[in-house]
This record gives structure tokens, C-alpha cells and sequence, in this order.
């Protein structure tokens, strides 16, 4: 199960679930949101491969993750602002 491989707390992983999703489902949601976490992972390493992106851009999404979890711990505007900025460049960047 998701929770015991990754050594959380079935009442902690509940948390996370709707009240209308069983656990099996919230398990089964969980590990496939880990398996498109892992493609997607290995789609930026594949892009830097082949020179389809800049080792720039991928700080860029580095900074990006590290505001994103800044703005869910607060809810400054300036940080909001600056973040959807960030996004903006780093996809315009990518594409």
C-alpha cells in the first residue's frame, strides 16, 4: 500500500481523501499520481537529452517548486505574482 511504502500514517494518509473515497481508492489515486510524477521526471531528463532544454530552464523549475511550496505555506500576493511570473517564463522557455 502507499502508506506503509512510504512510511506514512494511515491516519495521516486519510487526511488527504475525500470523504466519499474509500482508502483502496485514495491508495490506488496515490500511486498512480507517483507513477506520472516519475514519467514526467524522466520526460525533463529525456528533453535535456536531447537538447530540447536548457540546463537554465531546469532551475528555473527548481526556483519554481521551491516558490510553489513558499505560496502553500503563506498567502503573500507579491509571492503569488512572482510565482505566476516564474511559470509564465519557464513554460515559454520549455516550448
Amino acid at each position: 500500500m502507499y502508506c506503509e511504502k512510504n512510511s506514512l500514517n494511515i491516519s495521516d494518509g486519510v487526511k488527504f481523501r475525500d470523504k466519499k473515497t474509500t482508502f483502496g481508492s485514495f491508495d490506488r489515486s496515490a500511486k498512480q499520481g507517483l507513477a506520472v510524477i516519475k514519467k514526467s521526471m524522466l520526460t525533463l531528463v529525456l528533453a535535456l537529452l536531447l537538447g530540447l532544454s536548457t540546463k537554465e530552464s531546469i532551475l528555473n523549475l527548481v526556483t519554481l517548486a521551491e516558490l510553489l511550496r513558499g505560496l502553500s505555506e503563506s498567502g503573500d500576493d507579491a509571492l503569488k505574482e512572482q510565482t505566476i511570473a516564474l511559470l509564465n517564463n519557464y513554460m515559454s522557455d520549455m516550448i
